[in-house]
């Protein structure tokens, strides 16, 4: 009963700690709204010209709702990794060394997974979607009609925070399934070889669904998952031959 406590106690207070977190980032982040839009806004401004760089707003509360929105996106990405260290924290003390060791491993691969899919999207991604979407000349001025592009702040912001988060927690998160399948060695080896071809058709429907319809922004997120899957194939085809290898000297010896 005593130990019951002291977990439930220490669970408590990882869940006050969550939330004190979430609370303050989300604060520091409202704050700092115009900076983050200032560097979120980036890759578009580089396809605009001087005179038409500025976002629009139609509603009175638009700029309020934006920056709350932006504050909530910022929050629950930096505070995902920091919750799942909570949990980690907590689950630790009922684990085996080996359990924790491999936890531990995941849990640092999805925060460098998160960090560096952040910035590929960021300076690699984006730009490439924004190119396909706009052009250089964002102003049609004919004799039949005048179309000059006036960005949404609302709109744009939620579309590059929802870009985000999809790209880092969930496309790019793929290759740390690969781990959890030697974890748990299921699929088996023989069963990755032999549907590879399966494997190389998902990541190209994936590059087409989530990328602009165009054949490099298609190779920007597929080749990255097809890289890493055949290096994932290569290094378990060198642990089972030096399985294989070990094996044939202890039976020679």
């Amino acid at each position: 009963m005593l130990n019951f406590k002291f977990h439930f106690d220490e669970l408590k207070l990882k869940i006050y700690y969550c939330f004190f977190s979430l609370f303050t980032s989300f604060s520091i982040s409202y704050f700092f709204a115009p900076n983050l839009i200032s560097i979120l806004s980036y890759p578009f401004l580089k396809f605009v010209r001087n005179g038409d760089s500025d976002f629009i707003f139609t509603n009175i509360f638009e700029v309020f709702i934006t920056y709350y929105t932006l504050a909530l996106y910022s929050c629950l990405f930096f505070n995902i990794p920091l919750c799942l260290c909570f949990i980690f924290d907590f689950l630790k003390s009922g684990l085996f060394e080996y359990e924790k060791k491999n936890l531990f491993l995941f849990f640092k691969f999805f925060v460098f997974s998160v960090l560096c899919s952040s910035l590929f999207v960021y300076y690699i991604i984006f730009p490439f979607l924004l190119s396909f979407l706009l052009t250089l000349d964002l102003i049609t001025d004919t004799n039949f009609i005048f179309i000059k592009m006036e960005t949404k702040i609302y709109e744009y912001i939620v579309f590059l925070c929802k870009s985000l988060f999809f790209y880092c927690f969930i496309i790019f998160q793929i290759p740390l399934l690969f781990f959890i399948f030697i974890y748990f060695k299921q699929p088996t080896f023989q069963y990755m070889i032999e549907k590879r071809k399966l494997w190389i058709l998902f990541c190209l429907i994936v590059g087409c669904l989530f990328s602009s319809p165009d054949l490099l922004s298609l190779l920007i997120i597929s080749v990255p998952l097809l890289l890493f899957f055949e290096i994932f194939i290569f290094f378990i085809i060198l642990k089972y031959n030096y399985k294989n290898v070990s094996s044939l000297f202890q039976r020679v010896a």
